[in-house]
């Protein structure tokens, strides 16, 4: 390869290979050859490692945290330019916290850069039985031995798309984290930016800008701008017409800013977004005016069934198990029949990124939660409002027990703020998230909500995913070929589902937001499947509504998610409320 390539322009640095033995003699001498027959480029071998006893030109290590590799890049002892070939794994739902090492590689200028395995996803069509085609992973032809899922990785999908469902989530995070202009927003009264050059020999000439002020996720102005003359590793400030007067009441304002190609190059298009930014605008709003119901409420009670009920709309709960079992919107039951509402812990694994948890979660029973009534209790606070009291243990396996108390506040203008008291007994272990499910009927087949979007996104893979008001259809979402948990949707305000002939409801958000997600599948039904076309037929729409949700990390091959991405079995509170 050395004497083959050592005149195309595009290599710049030669390796001996990938993951193979450490500094014996047959790869040190491949070393001193490929020296022979090139002086001009440096070499890398991951595996001579780092310090005095490594013979390359670089200092390299793969798979480790940003605050471990920042060590090594300011290890006075180390001389040599730091190379890191992998840090994080795009492996089926996966490649977390990239916005982390990115600050990491900034502020660490003696690391010359790093690489994410891979780029594109090595799926293969397996169409020889037409009724069943799949994209194939290890096995998938009946081959052996196989790396089985282990094959199915990548930031972009197997097509390269860029745009439609095809996309894989990562890739606009990698967008994100790797753009090179730098936005801050300095003064929000005056609409002042900093904008910073990353590139290291190119200005930004050839780059427009544009900016829009977003009210709710709703655009009320917009502009361009021109961007300044700025050379490689400089800076310029530059002063937008930003202004929003007469804010609304409880409302949320945005600055998004965005820089495009002013025209076509080799690699893509004029108004190509190369780098965007978003900030929340510090805008003082007045408070929102919380009207009281007057509304009346009624209570009837038919055995062990407790019947809420307001103006077109009530609520059945099950004395027996302390499960609300309908709930009901101008005459509809909007729940799947027999099911209820109930506090999940895991989720469907992301293969091969939670092994590492999910052998806790089957061991202590998180997947199969036996649920029993400990206390249920039913006070009418007054005309207009009912107090529902429902205490509900969660029994694993291995002395693991979560105890959920839901506190319903009813009112008889069809508002329901639910209060959510968790504690757990047992082992302190990690967990998938900490949420309540819901099995809504299938006819809810849309969800319009106000949080990070459009793409699916995670705690430590959502940089790339701003703000705003998204609508999406839930049998339309990017889905791994391996099924596992899905379509997770960070700092959500409020979403909305709707669809068929039925009535919609609104789930709300208190002050510290809430991740969604709205799958056609539950996690029991999608994690023993190989592949999703053997997905059974959904019957419901699995809305889940989370307070933390575990972040994805690079397990597969490097580490799991950062310490402030995990969750642990601490006692929790949360608040949300449903509008019907």
């Amino acid at each position: 390869n050395v004497e083959n390539f050592k005149n195309h322009p595009s290599v710049i640095i030669w390796s001996l290979g990938n993951e193979c033995g450490g500094v014996g003699t047959n790869f040190v001498e491949a070393m001193n050859t490929v020296k022979k027959i090139d002086l001009t480029r440096f070499l890398h071998y991951e595996r001579f490692g780092i310090g005095k006893n490594n013979p390359s030109d670089f200092d390299g290590k793969m798979y480790g945290t940003p605050e471990q590799f920042a060590a090594i890049a300011q290890n006075k002892e180390l001389t040599k330019p730091f190379y890191i070939c992998e840090y994080a794994h795009a492996m089926f739902n996966s490649m977390g916290s990239l916005t982390e090492y990115s600050e990491m590689f900034d502020n660490n200028p003696n690391i010359v850069g790093g690489a994410i395995w891979e780029y594109q996803d090595q799926a293969l069509w397996n169409k020889r039985d037409p009724n069943h085609p799949i994209l194939a992973y290890g096995g998938g032809f009946g081959e052996f031995p196989n790396d089985h899922y282990f094959i199915h990785k990548g930031v972009v999908s197997y097509d390269r798309s860029i745009s439609g469902t095809k996309v894989k989530p990562h890739y606009p995070e990698m967008k994100k984290a790797y753009q090179w202009i730098k936005t801050e927003l300095i003064d929000p009264s005056k609409g002042t930016i900093r904008i910073k050059n990353k590139y290291q020999f190119i200005s930004l000439d050839g780059f427009a800008g544009e900016w829009n002020v977003t009210e709710n996720g709703v655009k009320i102005a917009e502009g361009k701008f021109d961007v300044p003359h700025i050379e490689a590793f400089n800076e310029s400030i530059v002063n937008l017409p930003v202004k929003v007067e007469n804010p609304k009441a409880g409302a949320e304002y945005f600055l998004n800013v965005s820089y495009t190609q002013k025209g076509n190059t080799l690699w893509a298009n004029r108004g190509f977004e190369v780098a965007a930014e978003q900030f929340k605008l510090p805008i003082n709003t007045p408070a929102m005016n919380g009207s009281k119901s007057a509304v009346p409420v009624k209570i009837k009670k038919d055995g062990n069934l407790v019947k809420i009920s307001g103006n077109g709309f009530s609520l059945v709960f099950d004395q027996k198990t302390g499960f609300m079992t309908q709930l009901n919107k101008a005459e509809k039951n909007l729940l799947v029949e027999g099911e209820s509402p109930k506090l999940v812990l895991w989720r469907a694994a992301h293969r091969n990124d939670d092994m590492w948890t999910y052998d806790n979660w089957s061991k202590y029973g998180l997947n199969s939660l036996t649920y029993s009534p400990v206390d249920f209790k039913v006070t009418k606070v007054d005309k207009s409002s009912v107090k529902v009291v429902s205490k509900i243990k969660a029994e694993g396996k291995e002395g693991f027990e979560a105890y959920h108390t839901a506190t319903y506040l009813i009112k008889g203008d069809g508002s329901v703020k639910v209060e959510n008291d968790v504690t757990f007994a047992g082992p302190r272990i990690n967990l998938g998230r900490i949420g309540i499910r819901y099995r809504l009927d299938k006819q809810l087949d849309r969800v319009t909500y106000f949080g990070r979007g459009p793409q699916e996104n995670y705690s430590d893979r959502k940089t790339g995913a701003f703000v705003g008001l998204y609508d999406l259809a839930v049998h339309n979402q990017y889905e791994y070929e391996k099924p596992m948990e899905y379509g997770n949707h960070e700092d959500v305000r409020w979403a909305e589902l709707s669809g068929g002939n039925l009535p919609s409801i609104q789930f709300n958000a208190d002050d510290h937001l809430m991740q969604i997600s709205a799958i056609p599948y539950t996690d029991e039904e999608m994690f023993p499947v190989e592949y999703k076309i053997d997905l059974p037929k959904s019957n419901s729409t699995v809305f889940t509504l989370s307070t933390k949700t575990l972040g994805v990390g690079s397990a597969s091959c490097g580490p799991k998610p950062l310490p402030e991405y995990l969750i642990w079995t601490d006692e929790t509170h949360f608040t949300y409320s449903i509008k019907l």
